[in-house]
């Protein structure tokens, strides 16, 4: 489809399905559905009327959680109405949750206090180097948020102490930077890992994107693990990194459709 060749800023997302099949997963998430969106990278060509039919979209699927990775918008006034006029609409069972990514950083000065209440505002929870507890059935779903590794102070520590068997726990995080700070906290637990920040590459062909060139590189040189697209297993970790919704730098996609990701959990 031409879509998968190129795009604009603001183009409709593809829903990508699929099931995710987990050891030991408390009974009660046994069928539930969680929906990850990132980078909406929201102003200019993605406007209200384009980013409200993606909110129609993500609401039509009916998911027990959401979970957003970042990058909502890339100045303040587009942040606070991206809160205001869409963040709003999102609503699902089990929450709304969030981490900033390095344009959130960026459009409120680093100042959280300021995104924090815009997000509370509009229905949901930020995340920063923090973590909320669901009970369920037998367990716990943990949700850890880390921030953003570009701008902001990632504090893996944040992560850690949840090493009981009866807990389900998800990583949220912007960039995949996180991934080897989740596979070295021993006591994480950190079951499935979820980021964006790459835009699958933005401009790809094959395999050669930005990325694959060095894009980034003083940034994820020491990684050993930086994915910039799909679904990975890593010792038992599932690891997705979503292309996302938006554009940045130029308004185009070449090679890379935009993204939403909607999981439903199953039992191994």
């Amino acid at each position: 489809m031409m879509k998968d060749i190129f795009c604009l800023h603001g183009t409709a997302p593809e829903v990508e399905k699929s099931v995710l099949k987990f050891e030991g997963i408390p009974a009660d998430l046994v069928g539930k559905k969680l929906l990850f969106a990132t980078d909406a990278h929201f102003g200019g060509l993605m406007n209200d009327r384009r980013m409200g039919r993606i909110i129609d979209l993500m609401t039509s699927l009916k998911p027990d959680i959401i979970l957003l990775g970042g990058d909502n918008a890339d100045n303040f006034a587009n942040e606070a109405a991206f809160c205001e006029r869409h963040l709003s609409r999102l609503h699902a069972p089990m929450g709304v949750f969030c981490v900033p990514g390095n344009n959130d950083w960026e459009a409120v000065d680093g100042d959280y206090d300021k995104l924090r209440h815009m997000v509370k505002k509009a229905g949901a929870t930020l995340l920063v180097n923090e973590y909320v507890t669901l009970p369920v059935d037998a367990g716990r779903l943990i949700i850890s948020g880390i921030d953003d590794y570009k701008r902001g102070n990632p504090d893996k520590n944040s992560i850690s102490h949840f090493r009981e068997c009866e807990d389900f726990h998800i990583l949220l995080s912007h960039s995949p930077s996180a991934i080897d700070d989740a596979l070295e906290g021993e006591n994480s637990g950190v079951r499935l890992v979820l980021c964006g920040h790459t835009h699958g590459g933005q401009l790809r062909i094959g395999k050669l994107s930005p990325y694959a060139i060095g894009f980034e590189n003083t940034l994820n040189s020491r990684r050993k693990y930086f994915f910039v697209n799909g679904e990975h297993d890593v010792d038992g970790m599932k690891i997705i990194v979503s292309n996302g919704i938006g554009c940045s730098l130029l308004p185009v996609r070449i090679g890379v459709a935009p993204q939403i990701n909607l999981f439903t959990l199953s039992g191994g």
